[in-house]
C-alpha cells in the first residue's frame, strides 16, 4: 500500500469517529452492523456479526443478558463489578473498523486489548493479532480517541482491559 493510500485512510479517522458519535438513540438492540454497499441486491448483508452484546447501546441501556455476556469475556470479575465499555456503545468502534476495511480489503483476525484507566481514557493498546500493519495502526489510534465508561471494582472506578476482536472475512 502506498504512503498516500495510508495517509488517506488515517485522514478518515476523525470523520469516521465524528459520524459514529452522532449515533441515533435507538431503543431496539442491534447485534450486527449492516454493509451499506449495494451489491445488486436490496438486502444489506451483515458485515460485522457474531456479537452477543448489543452494538448500538451504551452500557446503561444494555439488557441484563448483554451485561452478563460482557462479564463472561473476563476471567475474574466479581459480582457487582463492571468492565469498561465505550460511552456510545460498541458501534463506535466497529463501524469505523468496518469502513476502513472496505478500503484495505484485509482478511483475518483483529484481536487487541485497550487498557482503560479509572477516568475512562485508553492508556495502552496491546496487539494479539492483526490482518495488516495498516489495520493495526488505525485500530490502535481509534481506540485512543474513544472515551469509555470506566470499569468498577468494589464499587470504585479502576483500571481494566477492554477486548476488541473482529474477524474480517
Amino acid at each position: 500500500m502506498s504512503h498516500n493510500s495510508r495517509h488517506a485512510i488515517f485522514a478518515l479517522l476523525p470523520m469516521l469517529l465524528a459520524s459514529s458519535l452522532g449515533l441515533a438513540q435507538e431503543v431496539k438492540p442491534q447485534y450486527s452492523i449492516k454493509d451499506e454497499v449495494r451489491t445488486g441486491s436490496n438486502i444489506r448483508r451483515d458485515q460485522v456479526t457474531g456479537s452477543k452484546i448489543a452494538m448500538n447501546l451504551p452500557f446503561e441501556k444494555l439488557a441484563a443478558a448483554d451485561r452478563a455476556q460482557l462479564n463472561s469475556l473476563y476471567e475474574h470479575i466479581a459480582e457487582g463489578d463492571e468492565p469498561p465499555f465505550p460511552l456510545k456503545g460498541l458501534q463506535i468502534i466497529y463501524d469505523p473498523l468496518r469502513e476502513v476495511n472496505n478500503k484495505l480489503y484485509d482478511r483475518g483476525q483483529l484481536s487487541m486489548f485497550a487498557t482503560v484507566d479509572a477516568e475512562g481514557a485508553v492508556q495502552e493498546v496491546k496487539l494479539l493479532q492483526s490482518p495488516s500493519p495498516e489495520m493495526t495502526r488505525f485500530a490502535a489510534n481509534l481506540l485512543y480517541l474513544i472515551r469509555f465508561k470506566p470499569a468498577k471494582c468494589g464499587g470504585k472506578a479502576c483500571v481494566m482491559d477492554f477486548p476488541v476482536r473482529l474477524s474480517f472475512e
